[in-house]
């Protein structure tokens, strides 16, 4: 007879790793480490490596050169701050102003867009 564990079915913890893809991968990662404040310390193959360390995860993000130039968006990111308005006032200090803000039952949200046109959130519990 199988236990509890063994009848439920496989299910995703939570994202490890993410890649973007840029036309310029160096000026990218410079944007999200001076603008964001996201770690980027590893550069390999073209690619520049980083990422941040939670509680109870560890997000690794590449920025990597791009296969197919198509001019569009090819990844949305929101990552969760621990103090919104601070964080929002900081970006603002560097002339990173959101295109739409709104807020609904699970927090305040801010969005922005990186300089190759990729979707980026900021998220306030």
């Amino acid at each position: 007879m199988k236990n509890i564990d063994e009848l439920k079915s496989p299910k995703i913890d939570y994202v490890g790793g993410i890649q973007i893809e840029a036309e310029n991968p160096k000026s990218l990662a410079d944007w999200y480490s001076n603008k964001f404040g996201l770690t980027i310390e590893m550069e390999y193959e073209g690619g520049y490596y980083g990422g941040f360390t939670g509680k109870s995860v560890s997000l690794h993000i590449g920025i990597i050169p791009t296969k197919d130039i198509k001019g569009n968006s090819n990844i949305s990111l929101t990552f969760h701050v621990d103090n919104f308005d601070g964080y929002l006032d900081n970006l603002k200090s560097k002339g990173i102003i959101p295109v739409q803000t709104m807020e609904d039952n699970e927090g305040e949200f801010a969005f922005f867009n990186d300089p190759e046109n990729n979707k980026i959130g900021i998220w306030g519990t």
